[in-house]
């Protein structure tokens, strides 16, 4: 038996995507490696972003989030980033 069968929908959503978030962060880190963003590595991020947004926006049409609550969560990240990191500098 495959152990695909035995997984819930739900289950399902969750491992797909973890997968797809740990090929984003191999993405992620090859860049940081390279210390340079080629043409290869841009299509490739932007392949595994499009990877985990598809499965975020699965899981909210699943009913497991909603997207208000994302949407507020993404306001509260933005508002840490402010006071944490450099990223809101421009």
């Amino acid at each position: 038996m495959c152990i695909r069968d035995s997984l819930t929908l739900i289950d399902e959503h969750m491992v797909i995507l973890a997968e797809e978030c740990g090929e984003l962060t191999q993405a992620c880190m090859k860049i940081v490696r390279r210390q340079y963003l080629d043409s290869k590595c841009r299509r490739e991020l932007t392949e595994e972003i499009g990877d985990v947004l598809c499965l975020i926006n699965k899981v909210i049409e699943l009913n497991l989030v909603t997207r208000a609550d994302v949407f507020e969560r993404v306001n509260v990240k933005k508002e840490k980033l402010k006071k944490w990191s450099k990223l809101d500098d421009r």
